[in-house]
């Protein structure tokens, strides 16, 4: 019996030391970086550079990426210290940073700083060509008044995405309620973008939003397999208002028929962009937030997948767009050094 209750102690110190190494790190221990849905771009991306820095990189650590629901709750479990660094949108995490929405219930969150920049990732909706009422399959926004759509996970930057456009739509989407018909001007639904692909199909949802950098892999395979599938378009004049002082994380795009093959070719889908930055625990030391900089960074050449993300990797872009959140004073060393800030 007391040879037993050895080893069962031993296996509890075990998985109390594993769990809090998963947790948030320590120095030579584990690092967690969440993510996003196992079927978006933020997960295969970062799940691709932790990899990668864990193979040529000397961290200190080893880093880990899971999968989570995004932007919101990367920046909440930060503050609960249930991850090291995540990976958020740049208006989402300023949101946190200034408590200036009911995002976060007006509460500010500020447990957190920037390591950097990485790509610009676009607000998505796709929908049903035979939405549109010219019978061509270009859908736009104002056509899915009335229709079922499905605005993200609930509580992710998506859903902030989604008021902000169906607003220059002219358009109702009050988030304090937004499953009641009388104030809102589509029926709201609350998917993940593979739960929304599946949707889309069975026909239980008109259309989806999903933000994220192009091309986002379910929405390839969804076009793939799909006929009944269009890449719905904002007005020039609504993705003007949207790029304004007031959201002036947004950048003016387009996607084309090389991003999405319903596209058509002579008539690019009118979007906007946001940027995918890397955040990180305000605890974490300096060598710590330095050390992952410096190897995100360096080691672009050795990344072999998510071409038009990598490909966007900019280093002169890291520091801006940040939305009044400061830089972690680690990345802040690095690109004094690299000459990227004074």
């Amino acid at each position: 019996m007391k040879k037993f209750l050895a080893v069962v102690l031993v296996a509890i110190m075990l998985c109390t030391a594993l769990v809090g190494c998963g947790s948030a790190g320590s120095d030579g221990g584990i690092h967690v970086i969440e993510t996003g849905s196992e079927t978006g771009t933020y997960y295969g991306f970062t799940n691709m550079i932790a990899t990668t820095l864990n193979s040529n990189a000397d961290l200190g650590y080893t880093l880990s990426a899971v999968s989570s629901k995004g932007s919101k709750g990367n920046i909440q479990d930060i503050a609960s210290g249930m991850c090291s660094f995540a990976i958020v949108q740049n208006d989402v995490m300023s949101y946190a940073y200034s408590g200036t929405t009911d995002m976060f219930g007006g509460q500010v969150i500020d447990d957190f700083s920037v390591v950097g920049v990485v790509y610009q990732e676009t607000v998505q909706i796709i929908g049903k060509k035979s939405l549109d009422a010219n019978g061509d399959g270009i859908v736009t926004v104002d056509e899915l008044k009335g229709k079922r759509v499905s605005i993200g996970e609930a509580g992710s930057g998506v859903t902030i995405n989604a008021k902000q456009v169906f607003e220059a739509a002219g358009m109702k989407l009050d988030l304090t309620d937004a499953t009641d018909a009388k104030k809102n001007d589509v029926v709201v639904s609350y998917y993940s973008v593979k739960d929304s692909c599946d949707r889309i199909k069975d026909g239980e949802i008109d259309a989806f939003f999903f933000t994220a950098g192009v091309p986002t892999s379910g929405i390839t395979e969804l076009i793939k397999t799909t006929a009944d599938i269009a890449v719905v378009t904002l007005t020039d004049e609504q993705a003007d208002a949207l790029v304004s002082a007031e959201n002036s994380f947004y950048t003016k795009t387009a996607l084309t028929n090389d991003i999405y093959e319903c596209i058509d070719a002579d008539k690019p889908a009118i979007a906007v962009s946001v940027s995918a930055t890397y955040i990180a625990r305000n605890s974490l030391s300096e060598t710590e937030v330095y050390n992952f900089t410096k190897a995100l960074w360096e080691n672009i050449e050795n990344y072999g997948a998510y071409g038009a993300q990598v490909s966007a990797m900019k280093i002169e872009n890291a520091a801006k767009a940040l939305g009044g959140v400061p830089l972690h004073a680690g990345a802040a060393k690095y690109y004094t050094e690299k000459g990227i800030i004074d």
